[in-house]
């Protein structure tokens, strides 16, 4: 099986023979075909199993600790290769780019996390930090410590970006209020307050990416 995944870069497995294949890894000499059907029948699908803590994991028949923190690396390892990838683009031209910069900071995150992205005025990139985390439904954007995290980096320009876990790329009514404030409390400031992007875990059926939404594209800074 190893011998085929490498050969096919894993086209044509389904989800539990590429579940058996990495259990190999961490389970060698071991058939771990039952403990990949036994991982499907639990939580339904592989990204489903990726997207499973560790402790969860651990709890089905034939998986174990190690084959369990094994399994939940590969999720947080993706998301850390995006994001490297995607810091070699400096310069975010457009939209798109934006987009695209911070798509991989919300890959298999299930609970609301908000992001600040700060630009200098070329729209170089300065920094890209966490400024909260919440729970699956809800985030608080403090906009002082948005403010705070802004001014501290020096920006001219920033996104705030959050995401809705196991839910539409939307706005609710909080987040078009939340988003009217901080781009009059950025513009007090001397800054510009460029989006606020939503993203979600629905895949766009055209790039194969998480979906997101721009609220000034929605008309929400106006």
């Amino acid at each position: 099986m190893r011998v085929r995944a490498i050969e096919t870069d894993l086209d044509g497995f389904a989800d539990h023979e590429v579940l058996e294949m990495l259990l190999s890894y961490a389970i060698p000499r071991v058939d771990t075909n039952a403990a990949a059907h036994a991982l499907i029948r639990r939580f339904g699908s592989l990204w489903q199993v990726m997207e499973t803590q560790a402790d969860e994991l651990a709890q089905v028949d034939g998986v174990g600790d190690i084959a369990a923190a094994f399994l939940a690396l590969f999720l947080p390892t993706y998301r850390a290769y995006a994001q490297s990838k995607i810091k070699l683009s400096k310069v975010l031209h457009g939209d798109s780019d934006v987009g695209d910069y911070l798509r991989p900071f919300f890959i298999g995150r299930n609970v609301e996390m908000i992001y600040l992205l700060c630009l200098d005025n070329a729209r170089r990139v300065i920094a890209c930090e966490r400024v909260c985390e919440g729970t699956d439904t809800f985030a608080n954007a403090d906009p002082r410590v948005i403010l705070q995290a802004a001014l501290a980096r020096r920006a001219q320009i920033a996104v705030i970006a959050h995401n809705h876990p196991r839910s539409l790329a939307l706005p609710s009514p909080d987040d078009l209020i939340t988003t009217r404030s901080l781009a009059q409390a950025f513009k007090l400031m001397g800054m510009t307050l460029a989006d606020h992007l939503i993203f979600s875990d629905e895949i766009d059926a055209g790039s194969g990416q998480i979906d997101y939404v721009s609220l000034r594209k929605s008309g929400a800074f106006e």
